[in-house]
């Protein structure tokens, strides 16, 4: 599949979200735009990973732009026909929620690092940041805010 071709069949922000795809070959940027910032890249998709979430989460539209950064080859799977099928059958439901969400913590901490890089300062982020840059891999970090408590939610 040709870099323009996967741009314009995988991903773009605020279309309907059908589908999701499993990168074979090559590279696919997650991106999101913003009209100050410009371009973002939030992570990139390797051979392996899965790109896309939204066609599982309502409303069904695409969160994030996807971009093949190189040629690429990905397969894609009906989103749509697979809602339908975990709602027939709610233990596949739960099993591929569990997936799923593996997929959308990773865009999430690959998002919050990239934020945290670009707009951090020195001194004002967590000990627990230094090894999530190093490492590329977290459960949860969060900046220290001097006179914060750690109350429990209510």
């Amino acid at each position: 599949m040709s870099p323009s071709r996967l741009a314009s069949s995988c991903s773009e922000r605020g279309s309907q979200a059908n589908q999701f795809f499993v990168v074979r070959r090559g590279r696919v940027a997650i991106e999101v735009h913003g009209p100050a910032a410009g371009t973002m890249v939030v992570d990139t998709a390797d051979a392996g990973d899965v790109v896309g979430w939204s066609w599982l989460v309502p409303p069904y539209e695409w969160l994030f732009d996807a971009r093949a950064v190189e040629p690429t080859g990905a397969v894609a799977f009906d989103g749509q026909c697979l809602r339908g099928k975990c709602e027939e059958d709610p233990r596949l439901g739960y099993e591929l929620m569990k997936l799923v969400t593996q997929v959308m913590l990773s865009r999430l901490t690959a998002a919050r690092l990239r934020l945290l890089d670009l707009y951090g300062t020195a001194g004002t982020t967590s000990p627990l940041l230094s090894p999530l840059l190093t490492e590329a891999k977290a459960t949860w970090a969060r900046p220290i805010n001097e006179g914060a408590t750690d109350a429990e939610p209510g």
